[in-house]
């Protein structure tokens, strides 16, 4: 409930210590009020939004390409909160250096975040530019953000990230400095987020394919018998 908390030494008496305090009693602390955080903290939901319930078959060079996306609310209508750090795990097969230029994007194109390349199959990224101190999500508002990857390499080998535990992401509330922990949304209705089943909506999975050659003849290249 709402209240003051503060600390105080009334007397040197009440130092246990070898050596000798000294000081000039009684010592007291700064007064700090305490609120019900039931009606002042943040609250959130984090989930995945369904791209396909299928593997997509992707060619390695394949640039700038929307691997997955995900959803997140500010439910309390308490306070608006900052998103500050992300951090993803690729579930698949795709191997470190596979995939690169890992591009965090809100719902109007602008780049939230970004991360080089996976480590140990963990992705975690720098927030950047406009949002280094993080994203502003206003409270009672719902923000989507989607993923976007480069394919370097790695064919045949297959690709679905997923946010493990609910301190992977993030997030602290503005008015308060509360840090807050999302709860699962409605897709994927428990931590992690993201590791469906293919068919299932949300799934974003994919399949990374090798490229293809085709050599044919140009029209005015020259033809004939030749003697």
């Amino acid at each position: 409930g709402a209240g003051t908390v503060g600390i105080s030494i009334a007397s040197v008496e009440d130092i246990t210590t070898n050596g000798t305090p000294t000081g000039d009693f009684p010592i007291t602390s700064a007064i700090f009020g305490t609120v019900d955080g039931s009606s002042s903290v943040a609250a959130t939901t984090f989930d995945v939004q369904n791209l396909s319930t299928a593997t997509r078959n992707v060619d390695i060079g394949t640039t700038n390409y929307e691997l997955t996306k995900f959803k997140l609310v500010e439910t309390s209508s308490k306070e608006d909160v900052k998103f500050t750090g992300f951090s993803l795990f690729n579930n698949g097969t795709a191997a470190d250096g596979d995939l690169v230029n890992f591009t965090l994007k809100d719902q109007a194109g602008n780049t939230v975040a970004a991360a080089a390349a996976q480590k140990d199959k963990k992705i975690k990224f720098v927030f950047e530019g406009d949002y280094a101190d993080g994203y502003t999500i206003s409270k009672g508002t719902t923000k989507y953000f989607s993923l976007y990857i480069d394919v370097k390499s790695g064919a045949s080998r297959t690709t679905q990230v997923i946010v493990q535990n609910d301190y992977d992401i993030i997030l602290e509330g503005i008015s308060t400095g509360a840090f807050v922990l999302p709860a699962a949304g409605t897709v994927d209705t428990s931590f992690p987020i993201g590791d469906l089943a293919a068919a299932a909506s949300g799934y974003n999975h994919i399949t990374l394919n090798e490229g293809t050659l085709s050599i044919s003849k140009d029209n005015s290249s020259p033809s004939g018998d030749v003697t």
